[in-house]
């Protein structure tokens, strides 16, 4: 018959059983963990489109009608277009390191923003246009996970081998600044951890941001390099209105659509740039992978959101809150495998059981609080079976031990 766990040999299996998941999670559970964050993140409610944003997106039936790369005299007209309908700012995600008479003749240019690349392994650094100040640049580089999808934005970074590329600002970020301080809103750096952004006159606090850490949510030890932040991604088809480059050349679109708009032109189409994974290309009506112009629209849109509506970050909780998160779900699973002897019984409880922490786990993320899924369903299965194996095997080892001791008496 099994023997009954004393209290101080539930706290060790729980402990232990922690431990054992702690040391294992960085190899095994980190992919799950994400896998379950990618479906917290597609299984939200649908957001409204950010109205404040307007895509212009270069299409294949675009490729064709234009000749590609675009000649400087055909990007300098889309931008005149483009200015007349008085957009706020107008965001360029296209490579034009050669222009050398980027958007000139144009009554401004303070507004438009253009893109660099860092320097990588292979890749040599992309220049911004050559007469277009570095403060209206921004560079174009993402962070992807160990299975390539986009989690994470990139806000600021700094590349010491680059001459050309020498923004420490995002192309998303430079454009939210830009937008915001029409706004009022400028940010503050109290330390390297942290961004407030205010309003100008009263000071007020308008959002902040901190900066990931390695061991993030899910996250096990990542390359937290620069200023990351986690991407509260709006659902793709609801990121923000969307015409194509040849509608706006020729003029068949409605000019009040882009007035004291941020205007964003970039690629859509595979052909010009595979683009990336994200944690909707499991979706089967979306592409596979989601451009990079389309990314950037998504940081875009959270800080400005963050600012002016109250969008809410992802955050996630202390290290040693998410330790108490798994401890409590090893002693429910202890606790529950000592004391419930029916297998069907037990079975059903532990079923109750890892529901709640899946659904205090979802509920917390509709909150935009991430915290570890994966983990204490793990420890909660893993220890409920330690109990189970140890009170089978203890009472047989016991009476193996005085049968050989009586025996040899």
């Amino acid at each position: 018959m099994p023997t009954k766990l004393s209290l101080q040999k539930k706290l060790i299996i729980s402990l232990s059983t922690t431990a054992f998941i702690l040391g294992i999670s960085e190899l095994l559970l980190q992919t799950w963990e994400l896998k379950a964050y990618d479906q917290m993140l597609r299984l939200r409610s649908p957001e409204p489109m950010d109205s404040r944003l307007v895509l212009v997106t270069v299409t294949e039936d675009d490729v064709r009608k234009q000749k590609w790369p675009l000649s400087d005299n055909t990007l300098n007209e889309l931008l005149a277009k483009l200015q007349s309908y008085q957009p706020r700012i107008i965001g360029v995600n296209l490579y034009r390191s050669e222009q050398e008479n980027f958007a000139s003749g144009l009554k401004r240019r303070d507004n438009i923003i253009s893109v660099c690349a860092f320097s990588s392994v292979g890749t040599q650094e992309i220049a911004p246009p050559q007469n277009l100040s570095i403060n209206n640049v921004g560079f174009t580089d993402l962070v992807t996970d160990d299975d390539g999808i986009v989690r994470r934005s990139l806000l600021f970074a700094h590349s010491e081998y680059d001459k050309k590329c020498t923004t420490a600002t995002s192309f998303a970020t430079v454009l939210a600044m830009s937008y915001l301080e029409k706004e009022g809103v400028e940010p503050d750096f109290p330390d390297k951890q942290n961004m407030i952004l205010s309003h100008t006159k009263n000071r007020t606090l308008k959002a902040h941001f901190k900066s990931l850490t390695s061991d993030a949510g899910g996250y096990k030890k990542i390359d937290a390099g620069g200023y990351q932040i986690m991407l509260n991604y709006r659902h793709p088809d609801r990121l923000a209105p969307e015409v194509t480059l040849t509608q706006v050349l020729t003029g068949s679109v409605d000019p009040k659509l882009f007035k004291d708009r941020l205007v964003i032109i970039g690629t859509k189409t595979p052909s010009l740039h595979s683009g990336f994974y994200t944690p909707y290309s499991a979706l089967p009506d979306q592409p596979a992978r989601m451009s990079p112009a389309l990314i950037h629209a998504q940081t875009t849109s959270q800080l400005i959101s963050a600012v002016l509506n109250g969008r809410p970050q992802i955050q996630y909780l202390p290290e040693a809150t998410e330790l108490m998160w798994l401890y409590i779900a090893a002693l429910v699973g202890t606790v529950l495998s000592a004391q419930v002897r029916h297998p069907l019984r037990l079975v059903l409880l532990e079923g109750i059981a890892l529901s709640g922490f899946v659904g205090v786990g979802f509920g917390l993320f509709q909150l935009a609080v991430w915290i570890p899924i994966v983990s204490p369903v793990s420890v909660l299965v893993i220890s409920s079976i330690s109990v189970k194996i140890y009170t089978y095997v203890e009472p047989r080892l016991i009476k193996k031990y005085l049968r050989s001791h009586s025996t040899g008496n």
